[in-house]
Protein backbone atom coordinates (compact mmCIF):
# COMPACT_ATOMS: atom_id res chain seq x y z
CA UNK A 1 0.00 0.00 0.00
CA UNK A 2 1.59 3.14 -1.06
CA UNK A 3 -0.93 5.87 0.12
CA UNK A 4 -0.18 7.63 2.98
CA UNK A 5 -1.45 7.19 6.38
CA UNK A 6 -3.51 4.14 4.72
CA UNK A 7 -4.22 3.23 8.51
CA UNK A 8 -5.76 5.28 11.07
CA UNK A 9 -7.78 5.46 14.36
CA UNK A 10 -9.09 8.88 14.58
CA UNK A 11 -8.12 12.32 12.69
CA UNK A 12 -9.71 13.08 9.05
CA UNK A 13 -11.25 9.85 9.33
CA UNK A 14 -12.83 9.11 12.70
CA UNK A 15 -13.73 5.67 13.45
CA UNK A 16 -16.03 6.80 15.86
CA UNK A 17 -19.32 6.07 14.15
CA UNK A 18 -17.69 2.81 12.90
CA UNK A 19 -17.05 1.54 16.44
CA UNK A 20 -20.39 2.67 17.58
CA UNK A 21 -22.28 0.68 14.69
CA UNK A 22 -20.14 -2.05 15.78
CA UNK A 23 -20.99 -2.64 18.93
CA UNK A 24 -24.63 -1.38 18.54
CA UNK A 25 -25.26 -4.42 16.76
CA UNK A 26 -23.08 -6.77 18.68
CA UNK A 27 -25.17 -5.76 21.74
CA UNK A 28 -28.82 -6.10 19.70
CA UNK A 29 -28.46 -8.06 16.50
CA UNK A 30 -30.00 -7.30 13.28
CA UNK A 31 -32.54 -9.59 13.75
CA UNK A 32 -35.97 -10.23 15.13
CA UNK A 33 -35.27 -11.06 18.98
CA UNK A 34 -32.56 -8.60 18.80
CA UNK A 35 -32.90 -5.24 17.43
CA UNK A 36 -36.31 -6.59 16.13
CA UNK A 37 -37.65 -5.97 19.76
CA UNK A 38 -36.81 -2.76 20.57
CA UNK A 39 -38.28 -1.36 16.94
CA UNK A 40 -41.29 -4.32 18.04
CA UNK A 41 -41.78 -2.45 21.63
CA UNK A 42 -41.87 0.85 20.36
CA UNK A 43 -44.40 0.17 17.50
CA UNK A 44 -46.57 -1.42 20.25
CA UNK A 45 -46.77 1.97 22.56
CA UNK A 46 -47.52 3.69 18.95
CA UNK A 47 -50.64 1.20 18.67
CA UNK A 48 -51.39 2.30 22.14
CA UNK A 49 -51.17 5.68 21.98
CA UNK A 50 -53.52 5.44 19.23
CA UNK A 51 -56.11 3.44 20.72
CA UNK A 52 -56.36 5.73 23.52
CA UNK A 53 -56.67 8.65 21.01
CA UNK A 54 -59.68 6.62 19.88
CA UNK A 55 -61.48 5.51 22.15
CA UNK A 56 -60.83 9.04 24.18
CA UNK A 57 -64.74 9.86 23.33
CA UNK A 58 -66.07 6.46 24.34
CA UNK A 59 -64.29 5.96 27.34
CA UNK A 60 -65.39 10.03 28.46
CA UNK A 61 -69.17 9.56 26.75
CA UNK A 62 -69.25 7.03 30.09
CA UNK A 63 -68.20 9.19 32.38
CA UNK A 64 -69.95 11.86 34.71
CA UNK A 65 -66.94 14.37 33.48
CA UNK A 66 -68.19 16.97 30.74
CA UNK A 67 -65.80 16.67 28.47
CA UNK A 68 -66.56 19.13 25.25
CA UNK A 69 -63.40 18.14 23.17
CA UNK A 70 -61.97 15.06 20.84
CA UNK A 71 -58.74 13.60 19.83
CA UNK A 72 -59.23 12.32 16.30
CA UNK A 73 -56.16 10.32 15.04
CA UNK A 74 -55.81 10.78 11.27
CA UNK A 75 -55.37 7.24 10.25
CA UNK A 76 -58.83 5.48 11.25
CA UNK A 77 -56.66 2.13 11.83
CA UNK A 78 -53.77 1.54 13.69
CA UNK A 79 -50.25 2.83 12.63
CA UNK A 80 -47.72 0.95 11.09
CA UNK A 81 -44.91 3.24 12.66
CA UNK A 82 -43.69 4.84 15.53
CA UNK A 83 -45.64 8.16 14.65
CA UNK A 84 -49.18 9.10 15.64
CA UNK A 85 -50.55 12.25 13.92
CA UNK A 86 -54.11 13.72 15.19
CA UNK A 87 -55.94 16.94 15.60
CA UNK A 88 -58.13 18.53 18.78
CA UNK A 89 -61.49 19.43 17.97
CA UNK A 90 -64.11 21.24 20.18
CA UNK A 91 -67.91 18.77 20.22
CA UNK A 92 -70.48 20.78 18.30
CA UNK A 93 -67.90 23.23 16.22
CA UNK A 94 -68.13 22.06 12.66
CA UNK A 95 -65.33 24.88 11.05
CA UNK A 96 -61.52 23.80 10.30
CA UNK A 97 -60.56 27.06 11.24
CA UNK A 98 -61.43 26.54 15.35
CA UNK A 99 -60.43 22.87 14.92
CA UNK A 100 -56.80 24.53 13.15
CA UNK A 101 -56.71 27.11 16.52
CA UNK A 102 -57.53 24.50 19.03
CA UNK A 103 -55.05 22.12 17.47
CA UNK A 104 -52.23 24.37 17.32
CA UNK A 105 -53.14 26.09 20.64
CA UNK A 106 -52.79 22.39 22.49
CA UNK A 107 -48.96 21.95 19.95
CA UNK A 108 -47.96 25.36 22.31
CA UNK A 109 -48.50 23.77 25.30
CA UNK A 110 -46.27 20.31 24.21
CA UNK A 111 -44.05 22.21 22.04
CA UNK A 112 -40.10 23.48 23.25
CA UNK A 113 -40.28 27.05 25.15
CA UNK A 114 -37.46 29.27 25.08
CA UNK A 115 -36.97 30.69 29.09
CA UNK A 116 -33.00 31.85 28.91
CA UNK A 117 -32.66 33.45 25.92
CA UNK A 118 -32.49 32.43 21.95
CA UNK A 119 -30.56 29.67 22.26
CA UNK A 120 -31.39 27.72 25.41
CA UNK A 121 -34.31 26.22 26.06
CA UNK A 122 -35.99 23.92 28.70
CA UNK A 123 -36.36 20.13 28.26
CA UNK A 124 -37.61 19.35 32.10
CA UNK A 125 -40.87 18.95 30.54
CA UNK A 126 -41.97 15.10 30.26
CA UNK A 127 -43.70 15.09 26.94
CA UNK A 128 -43.15 16.91 23.74
CA UNK A 129 -45.18 17.07 20.43
CA UNK A 130 -44.18 18.76 16.91
CA UNK A 131 -46.93 19.60 14.24
CA UNK A 132 -47.46 20.08 10.62
CA UNK A 133 -50.17 21.78 8.16
CA UNK A 134 -51.72 19.77 5.45
CA UNK A 135 -51.84 22.02 2.57
CA UNK A 136 -54.09 22.12 -0.70
CA UNK A 137 -50.52 22.53 -2.92
CA UNK A 138 -49.53 18.71 -1.64
CA UNK A 139 -52.97 17.40 -0.60
CA UNK A 140 -55.88 16.98 -2.53
CA UNK A 141 -59.11 17.48 -0.25
CA UNK A 142 -60.67 14.33 -1.43
CA UNK A 143 -57.13 12.28 0.34
CA UNK A 144 -58.71 13.79 3.87
CA UNK A 145 -62.16 13.62 3.08
CA UNK A 146 -62.51 10.59 5.77
CA UNK A 147 -60.38 13.07 8.26
CA UNK A 148 -63.31 15.69 7.52
CA UNK A 149 -66.30 13.09 7.87
CA UNK A 150 -65.27 11.27 10.74
CA UNK A 151 -64.28 15.63 12.78
CA UNK A 152 -67.77 16.09 11.53
CA UNK A 153 -67.00 19.07 9.76
CA UNK A 154 -69.30 21.02 7.60
CA UNK A 155 -68.94 20.99 3.90
CA UNK A 156 -67.28 24.29 3.86
CA UNK A 157 -64.23 22.43 5.68
CA UNK A 158 -62.81 21.82 2.19
CA UNK A 159 -62.85 25.62 1.16
CA UNK A 160 -61.36 26.22 4.29
CA UNK A 161 -58.86 23.77 3.91
CA UNK A 162 -57.85 25.24 0.40
CA UNK A 163 -57.27 28.58 2.26
CA UNK A 164 -55.99 27.87 5.87
CA UNK A 165 -54.55 23.85 5.52
CA UNK A 166 -55.07 21.20 8.49
CA UNK A 167 -52.69 21.55 11.78
CA UNK A 168 -51.69 18.61 12.52
CA UNK A 169 -50.40 16.88 15.48
CA UNK A 170 -47.56 14.34 15.76
CA UNK A 171 -46.43 12.09 18.38
CA UNK A 172 -43.64 10.52 17.59
CA UNK A 173 -43.58 6.95 20.28
CA UNK A 174 -39.57 6.22 20.28
CA UNK A 175 -39.30 5.07 23.39
CA UNK A 176 -38.94 0.91 23.96
CA UNK A 177 -39.35 0.96 27.51
CA UNK A 178 -43.04 2.67 27.78
CA UNK A 179 -44.54 -1.31 27.24
CA UNK A 180 -42.42 -3.03 29.65
CA UNK A 181 -42.95 -0.18 31.85
CA UNK A 182 -46.40 -0.61 32.01
CA UNK A 183 -46.36 -4.24 31.80
CA UNK A 184 -43.85 -4.58 34.59
CA UNK A 185 -44.11 -1.21 37.60
CA UNK A 186 -47.78 -0.34 36.47
CA UNK A 187 -47.00 2.90 35.23
CA UNK A 188 -48.37 4.15 31.78
CA UNK A 189 -46.82 7.37 30.54
CA UNK A 190 -49.23 6.64 27.01
CA UNK A 191 -52.18 7.50 29.94
CA UNK A 192 -50.18 10.08 31.63
CA UNK A 193 -49.35 11.90 28.15
CA UNK A 194 -53.26 11.15 27.02
CA UNK A 195 -54.55 12.76 30.28
CA UNK A 196 -52.18 15.66 30.10
CA UNK A 197 -53.37 16.07 26.36
CA UNK A 198 -57.10 16.68 27.57
CA UNK A 199 -55.79 19.17 30.25
CA UNK A 200 -54.31 21.40 27.48
CA UNK A 201 -57.29 21.10 25.37
CA UNK A 202 -59.24 21.96 28.43
CA UNK A 203 -56.99 25.21 29.00
CA UNK A 204 -56.97 26.31 25.66
CA UNK A 205 -60.94 26.65 25.55
CA UNK A 206 -61.35 28.07 28.47
CA UNK A 207 -58.98 30.96 27.19
CA UNK A 208 -61.48 31.68 24.07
Amino acid sequence: IDSFGPFILEGSRPGAAATALWLATRMAPLSRSGHGSIVRASLLAAQELFVRLQRWNQLHDRSSEGIDYELIPLPEGPPDTNLVTFVVKKKGRNSLAHLNRLTHGVYQRFTIQSELGATEYSYSQPFFLSKTIFTARIYDPDCLADVFRRAQLAPEARTEFRQLGLVVLRAAVMNPYLTPMRELRGQSLIQQFVRELGQAAEEVLREE
